[in-house]
This record gives C-alpha cells, sequence and structure tokens, in this order.
C-alpha cells in the first residue's frame, strides 16, 4: 500500500515537471550561466609543489659494537618535520631570500613592506605541508591570487625555495651535532690516553724497581731459543687482548648500572641484537601512539583507553 501510494506521488511529480519543463530548462540553464559568470570574475588562485623525502638521521655508530642501528622507529618524527618546515626557523629564511615582505605588501596594496610577523603569517596561510600516505616524503604546496604572469614563478620559487631551506637547516643542525660529539669524543680520548701514559710510566716505575725484564730473563733460562721467544710474545698479545676484553665488558657493565628506564631499554637493545626486541619496541611506539591520540578525544576510563593501556602493559612485560 505505502510503496503503491509513493509512485502515485512520484508519478504526479514528474507529470508537474513535464507540463512546465520549458520553466525547468531555463532555470537550470540560468544558474549554469550564473556560475559560470561568478566564475569569471573570481580572482584565478595558482598552486605550485614541490615533494622531498624525509628520513630521521640514524645512529652513526652503536656506542658498544660500531655498529649502525637503522631499525628503530619513531611514529612522530614525520609530524614533527612538518611542524619545523612551518616553523620561523625555515619561514624566515625563505621571506629574507625571495623579498616576500615587499612582494606581500605589494599584493595587499600597503607602501613599503610587511612586518616578518605578519609576512610569516601571510606565507603561512599561502602554503600546505602534508605527507604522503605510506610513504616517508611530504608535499609542499604553496597558493597565490594575483595576475598570472606576476605569480606562477613566484609560487614556484616559493616552494622550491621552502623545501631548500629546510634541507640547509637540517644538515647544518646535522653538522652541529657532530661537532659537538667529535668534540666529546675527542676529550675522552684525551683523558683515557692520560691514563693510558700515567699506567705505563706507573709500570715503568715497578718494573725498574723490582729489576723485571721478561725477555731477557726468558733468554737466559731458554738459551734465547726464537721459537720460544715468538710463542712468548704470542702470548703476552693474548694476555693484553683479554685484559682490553675484561676492561671493556666492565665498562659496558658499570654503564648499565646507571641507566634505568628507556635508556636502559635502549641500551639492551644494542647488546641484545635481538630481531623480536627491535619488533616488540616499534609495537610499543605505536601503541603509545595510539594512546595518546585517544586521549585528546576520550576520557580516561574509555574502553578503547583501558584497551590500549592494556596492550602496552603486555608489550612491556613482552619487553
Amino acid at each position: 500500500m505505502e510503496t503503491s501510494l509513493g509512485r502515485t506521488h512520484f508519478l504526479e511529480y514528474w507529470r508537474v515537471l513535464q507540463s512546465r519543463k520549458e520553466i525547468a530548462i531555463a532555470v537550470v540553464f540560468v544558474i549554469l550561466i550564473a556560475g559560470w559568470l561568478i566564475t569569471l570574475s573570481m580572482p584565478k588562485e595558482y598552486m605550485a609543489y614541490t615533494r622531498m623525502t624525509v628520513k630521521a638521521v640514524a645512529s652513526d655508530i652503536d656506542p658498544f659494537k660500531g655498529q649502525r642501528d637503522d631499525t628503530r622507529y619513531d611514529p612522530f618524527y614525520l609530524r614533527t618535520q612538518i611542524e619545523v618546515i612551518k616553523s620561523k626557523v625555515v619561514l624566515d629564511p625563505v621571506i629574507s631570500n625571495l623579498n616576500l615582505r615587499a612582494v606581500f605588501a605589494n599584493a595587499a596594496g600597503v607602501p613599503g613592506e610587511l612586518p616578518m610577523s605578519s609576512a610569516r603569517a601571510e606565507l603561512l596561510r599561502s602554503m600546505r605541508v602534508t605527507s604522503l600516505l605510506d610513504t616517508s616524503m611530504v608535499r609542499i604546496e604553496v597558493y597565490r591570487k594575483a595576475p598570472k604572469e606576476s605569480v606562477t614563478r613566484d609560487v614556484k620559487d616559493i616552494a622550491d625555495t621552502i623545501a631548500r631551506v629546510y634541507t640547509d637547516v637540517c644538515t647544518m643542525a646535522e653538522k652541529e651535532r657532530v661537532q659537538a660529539a667529535i668534540v666529546k669524543l675527542e676529550a675522552e680520548l684525551h683523558k683515557y690516553l692520560k691514563q693510558v701514559a700515567e699506567k705505563e710510566k706507573e709500570k715503568e716505575r715497578l718494573r725498574r724497581e723490582l729489576g723485571i725484564n721478561v725477555f731477557d730473563n726468558y733468554r737466559k733460562e731458554g738459551g734465547g731459543d726464537p721459537i720460544a721467544e715468538l710463542r712468548l710474545r704470542e702470548l703476552e698479545a693474548n694476555r693484553i687482548q683479554a685484559q682490553k676484553l675484561m676492561n671493556d665488558r666492565q665498562t659496558k657493565l658499570e654503564k648499565l648500572r646507571n641507566l634505568t628506564g628507556d635508556a636502559l631499554l635502549n641500551t639492551l637493545y644494542f647488546l641484545v641484537q635481538d630481531p623480536n626486541l627491535s619488533l616488540l619496541r616499534r609495537d610499543m611506539a605505536e601503541a603509545r601512539r595510539k594512546l595518546k591520540d585517544l586521549r585528546e578525544s576520550c576520557a580516561e576510563l574509555h574502553p578503547d583507553v583501558v584497551r590500549q593501556k592494556a596492550v602496552i602493559s603486555e608489550l612491556s612485560k613482552q619487553i
């Protein structure tokens, strides 16, 4: 009954449209023409974009084995770099290099130049930085409304300059980090070399006081057998290597005793070199990220939040 009634209403509407089809066609035509005219009257907006790969700088060496660690995963790294791109550390040099304060002032009809803060805000409104799905790439888009001849080159230059300045900032930061690390390593090296020199002096003093001469005594007792002397040198080299290994392991143990929490976990990862531990750490980072996102939109007692906490607790036990 209801279906029949609905068909009846539809047929009635259709008959009305057929009887007034000239009016309906005229209304549609007028709307299309008005939309076309409004579109023509609006200022044209031009867009240029550039894409670049953003990768985290891996640790140069394992502090114990001298191997690179390329398996660490930071789920927030790409977001952080997008915010860096939109920060004044990158945007201010772009504005200065391209003289955008004057360009924006001219576009706004303001004499002279805009203040740096206003130019930065205008550039932020004109750009958009997004990450490409399932990649480590970001896309920088720049939009401008102006006559085509004066803006097409500007938007391309702005997008390319943002990418170039960001690369320079990252390179400089990494260079400063490496230089600071080298200075610290050199200081540690000089300290240990000084300790070795002091120990060598102490050893030489004791040898002279006690009148010890290992090779001369061995030659006197063994008749100066060259094979035996070579064997003695080999044993002495093995003893030094074993002593070095013992000192190295003792140093590691002392460092481990002073570590707690995530620092201890990261160091143990270097020592164990277990692929399962690497996967668990990656799952833990992803679980913490999801918990943070849930806390932004849900209460602490929300079932999803409680469930995510249970996942993190189980991962901690497995680690």
